[in-house]
């Protein structure tokens, strides 16, 4: 396990967002910096988690993620752990907007498909626990 001061002095890749794609993953890992009291020093911007592994694998740096991707190994075949940090953090929220009325069938299965995800087995792999 990682404590939050341990890294302040190591390099951080750091997700920049893209214009189509919402800030998300930016303000997750921003706010975990934020409750630790921590300013990363920012080595390296990525606009992909695929990217952020790549560069983290290669050694310029730690990055902080929503979640564990189902493999331990980047793109780039290089080995990456997913180390828990020692952080009280209040949970990532998934939310799935609907109309209330008039709902299609498609949109219903869709809804679901979501639910019945999220509560198995398969979407608590991607949880990293200490």
């Amino acid at each position: 396990m990682c404590s939050p001061p341990e890294t302040m002095s190591w390099p951080a890749i750091s997700f920049c967002g893209s214009p189509i794609s919402p800030p998300i993953r930016r303000s997750f890992s921003t706010c975990r910096f934020e409750q630790a009291g921590i300013e990363p020093r920012v080595a390296a911007t990525a606009t992909s988690t695929e990217m952020i592994r790549s560069l983290v694998a290669a050694g310029l740096g730690y990055s902080i993620l929503s979640m564990s991707p189902l493999t331990d190994i980047s793109y780039g075949g290089e080995k990456l752990a997913a180390i828990p940090l020692c952080l009280e953090a209040k949970p990532l929220r998934f939310v799935l907007g609907h109309l209330r009325d008039n709902q299609r069938r498609l949109v219903r299965a869709f809804v679901e498909q979501c639910r019945s995800y999220f509560e198995g087995e398969a979407a608590k792999g991607l949880i990293i626990r200490a």
